[in-house]
């Protein structure tokens, strides 16, 4: 079982200003090649590390610069998904290069470019699950940690991102780039929560094309207080972290 560990180093370090959310990964990754004509390029972000942010961003044709789909992420949409996805109107043209382009509102400029081939997205195979594998919950300062073992679906495209939501509370959604291959395994920080009795994790799969799973059935987990710690092997958890200790290293 290879195992992704998620840092709370963001993904890009070097950083050009301060930013409420920080990219933390996105698809198709830099530098990809055959990448299907009808995938639909995507970014997740991560909490930063001050303020409001609004994010842009632009695809467009590496040879000659010209845009041909643009989507914008308001802070408040960010917070809810952790996710912005570019939908171009027709299929990307075969064999070609093209460059995702970034912006922030507070100045930050990021790129991504990735080639085409010649074929279209392929699908999810099967389903994601998720298990909760520890939660501890410290009444004294608000947080409530949580620790999760994620199987994604076989994505051949390798293009498909994770989402997670809490069943239970209205804690949004949070988005997660799948790695080539093997399991995700990392730790879930909310900070100033609400402190529940439990949780009751959600998981679905969008594949390169953007199109989802069903949510999994909730699979609700006690959560330990006081320090300690609870473990459970049923399947599931998360949502909307106001701190956010985690973010998927980077695949380029």
């Amino acid at each position: 079982m290879v195992l992704l560990f998620a840092l709370v180093s963001p993904a890009h370090a070097l950083r050009v200003v301060c930013n409420g959310f920080d990219v933390t990964d996105t698809v198709p990754m830099t530098g990809a090649e055959n990448v299907p004509v009808d995938a639909r390029p995507a970014v997740t972000f991560a909490p930063g590390c001050s303020g409001a942010t609004d994010w842009s961003a632009v695809l467009a044709r590496t040879e000659d610069s010209v845009g041909i789909a643009f989507a914008t992420g308001l802070q408040d949409e960010l917070d809810l998904s952790r996710l912005l996805e570019v939908f171009p109107e027709a299929d990307l043209d075969p064999t070609t290069g093209y460059t995702l382009t970034l912006s922030s509102f507070e100045g930050e400029a990021i790129t991504a470019g990735f080639t085409t081939g010649t074929g279209r997205v392929a699908g999810l195979d099967g389903a994601p699950t998720v298990t909760v594998e520890r939660t501890t919950s410290d009444r004294a300062n608000g947080a409530l940690t949580v620790d999760l073992l994620v199987t994604p679906a076989a994505d051949p495209d390798g293009l498909s991102i994770l989402q997670v939501k809490d069943g239970a509370l209205n804690r949004g959604v949070q988005s997660f780039v799948v790695p080539p291959t093997g399991d995700m395994t990392f730790p879930i920080v909310w900070g100033n929560s609400d402190q529940p009795d439990e949780v009751c994790p959600q998981v679905r799969q969008l594949d390169g094309a953007g199109v989802p799973t069903e949510w999994s059935t909730e699979a609700c987990v006690a959560v330990a207080a006081c320090g300690c710690a609870s473990t459970s092997p049923s399947a599931g958890l998360l949502g909307l972290a106001l701190a956010l200790a985690l973010t998927i290293r980077r695949r380029a």
